[in-house]
């Protein structure tokens, strides 16, 4: 049988662990959020790059044509 102690000491580890694992969710979630915000970004450059070169087409064609 474990003393009052030992059931202390595993409990207060029990409690410890779960806090490592709480703060690492949360860093992962942050990483998570960089990352998806980073891609946001790159996605509407892209869709801008992508409407100004439609645009540049359209304005030459007027030109042209």
């Amino acid at each position: 049988m474990k003393t009052l102690i030992e059931i202390y000491q595993e409990e207060q580890k029990l409690y410890e662990e779960k806090e490592v694992r709480l703060k690492a969710q949360e860093a992962a979630e942050k990483e998570w959020q960089e990352a998806i915000s980073r891609l946001q970004e790159e996605k509407a450059k892209v869709l801008d790059h992508e409407r100004n070169k439609r645009e540049g087409v359209a304005m030459s064609r007027m030109i042209v044509g």
